[in-house]
């Protein structure tokens, strides 16, 4: 299904991610998922949500999650919002757990 072939390429990125990073000696401090709830239910969206939880506390890295679904909020620390208009685009932070 798309759901597992979603889950397929998100376990293939991370784990290809981990081995260049560690065979070149390198560390990179962040990671960017460009719509990774794509063909995901809702309890495949929030087991993608609680593992990249997890992930940021293993790894330490800052983890950017973008997507055009609304997902838990509770989940983020911040909640950025992208929009665009006739005058350019506007970023604005519209949420955040300190």
């Amino acid at each position: 299904s798309g759901g597992e072939g979603q889950r397929v390429r998100l376990a293939v990125a991370l784990g290809l991610s981990s081995l260049i990073q560690r065979l070149g000696g390198v560390s990179i401090g962040f990671e960017v998922h460009d719509e990774p709830s794509a063909w995901l239910s809702q309890e495949g969206i929030d087991d993608l949500i609680t593992h990249l939880q997890h992930r940021v506390q293993v790894t330490g890295k800052s983890i950017w999650l973008c997507d055009h679904r609304a997902l838990s909020q509770a989940a983020f620390d911040e909640i950025w919002e992208v929009s665009k208009t006739r005058e350019g685009s506007h970023v604005e932070m519209i949420g955040s757990h300190d």
